[in-house]
């Protein structure tokens, strides 16, 4: 397989409805639609009053992955606006716990946890 054909696989789309080669870096199966990045809410709340704990759980990044910085957002939209994001956190082993505040409003709030991928610093991007 060439260069070109290889890149073209590994950024195509999954069954799980990400980029193959993201689902690689996460420990995920691009095969299977159920193999995502879970978002679970704590029924509990911290000591921050208003404040609610979400976890990136089923992140099991591999052995050897190097020169990649893989970071959980946890992003809000609250009423009719748009995405915002709450708090960011480097994943390493295990589950990622970010927090965020619900406004007091009678808005709805709706909660997101999106994962982002960057070279490490000091790494060429191309």
């Amino acid at each position: 397989m060439d260069q070109e054909t290889g890149a073209a696989a590994l950024s195509a789309g999954g069954a799980n409805g990400m980029p193959v080669w993201q689902s690689w870096c996460l420990g995920l199966d691009p095969r299977d639609s159920a193999s995502v990045v879970l978002c679970k809410a704590a029924a509990d709340q911290p000591a921050e009053p208003g404040a609610f704990r979400f976890t990136a759980a089923n992140l099991e990044l591999p052995d050897g992955l190097e020169g990649v910085v893989v970071t959980a957002y946890l992003d809000r939209k609250s009423g009719g606006g748009g995405w915002s994001e709450q708090a960011s956190k480097t994943v390493g082993p295990g589950d990622v716990e970010l927090t965020a505040s619900v406004d007091g409003s009678e808005n709805l709030n709706f909660f997101r946890i999106r994962v982002g991928f960057a070279p490490e610093a000091g790494l060429p991007t191309r």
